[in-house]
């Protein structure tokens, strides 16, 4: 808590030092970065595809249907890889028309086999160009003593199949204990591993193993967002996380609570309700969407939740007219501000010795 008597203190600090009180300020002054606005601006939803079903189908859309994975093509084509709950359900992978909420293409999962039969999950899904890259997440398998490492592999629709596949990377759970999301950059794979709590990397054309990045959150959807930025999903925080691959560490971060919880936020503003979402009938609503799956494209940000037959399109940089923008990446605290104003004084002093 910032207090009075300490401030003018520290400012009468910052005046004696001169030349000390300059670079004090100039390093003050970056404590407070540049703040990039997030907005909830469109929701497409699919959640028709169950409308027509019985309960508990129709009130549960993840008993039938569950959006994990996106990925945007270089040819502007959206994919969900599609997993739902009940274990002999089908697992696909779809190809989204966002202009009219429906469904274009529809390609079956059956990469995996063991014994003879197709076993898939498929719950990660990026993109290389025209090749999709798929996870399959076998954490459920090896909590019931079935012995089956996860797998991420890449087909290129119209070229090859999930059975010919351009490639394939097994990560034992040592390793990535449940591939959640996956994204391509420079050639290199990554992938976000919700039980180990870690982003890894790897070179899926020579089959090597690259560096590891301890998160120590559940990592959630994973997505590229230029040669250097991932952003990915933190279950724990509901938060998407921007890290820097040069620096190895995470850079900024934008809050859910802000876009979806209560009557103030952007769903709100959208759909006129207050974001509910009951997965399964043994569950409680959740209040948020957990980032599941991510896609970026032309400055926007679409997010799945597997709950949800909704995909949420969040725009960045764009501030609402007349209103400070609801969510800000390294938004300054106030007693962040405070320092702030002492740098500026620190600067003030600093000029005015150097004058005298």
């Amino acid at each position: 808590m910032w207090r009075f008597a300490e401030g003018t203190a520290a400012i009468r600090e910052t005046f004696r030092i001169g030349r000390s009180g300059l670079l004090l300020g100039l390093g003050l002054l970056t404590v407070a970065s540049a703040a990039q606005a997030a907005v909830l601006t469109a929701i497409h939803d699919y959640r028709y595809l169950v409308s027509g079903l019985p309960l508990p189908q129709r009130e549960f859309p993840s008993l039938v249907h569950e959006f994990e994975g996106l990925a945007f093509t270089s040819d502007g084509s959206l994919w969900a890889s599609i997993a739902p709950n009940p274990t002999d359900a089908r697992r696909e992978l779809w190809r989204l028309d966002l202009a009219s909420n429906s469904v274009a293409e529809v390609i079956a999962d059956n990469h995996v086999s063991v014994f003879g039969l197709p076993v898939a999950n498929p719950v990660a899904l990026g993109a290389a160009g025209a090749q999709l890259i798929v996870g399959e997440n076998f954490r459920f398998a090896r909590t019931r003593g079935i012995a089956l490492n996860d797998v991420v592999w890449a087909f290129t629709p119209t070229l090859s199949t999930p059975q010919l596949a351009d490639w394939s990377f097994s990560l034992p759970p040592a390793l990535c204990d449940g591939v959640e999301g996956a994204a391509s950059v420079n050639g290199q794979v990554y992938v976000s591993c919700g039980g180990s709590g870690r982003i890894v990397e790897f070179d899926p054309l020579r089959a090597l193993l690259g560096r590891q990045f301890s998160l120590g959150a559940y990592a959630l959807g994973l997505e590229a967002l230029d040669d250097h930025r991932l952003l990915v999903g933190d279950y724990s925080t509901h938060q998407l996380h921007i890290f820097d691959l040069a620096l190895e560490r995470i850079t900024e971060s934008i809050d859910l609570a802000d876009l979806f919880l209560g009557d103030s936020s952007d769903y709100f503003g959208l759909t006129n309700e207050v974001y509910s979402v009951q997965v399964v009938p043994s569950e409680s609503p959740r209040r948020m969407p957990d980032p599941d799956g991510l896609a970026y494209r032309d400055g926007s940000i679409y997010m799945s939740f597997d709950g949800d037959l909704r995909i949420f399109q969040i725009a960045l940089d764009v501030p609402r007219p007349g209103t400070p923008p609801p969510v800000a990446l390294n938004v300054p605290e106030p007693g962040a501000m405070a320092l702030v104003a002492i740098g500026l004084l620190g600067l003030a002093g600093a000029f005015r010795r150097w004058c005298v």
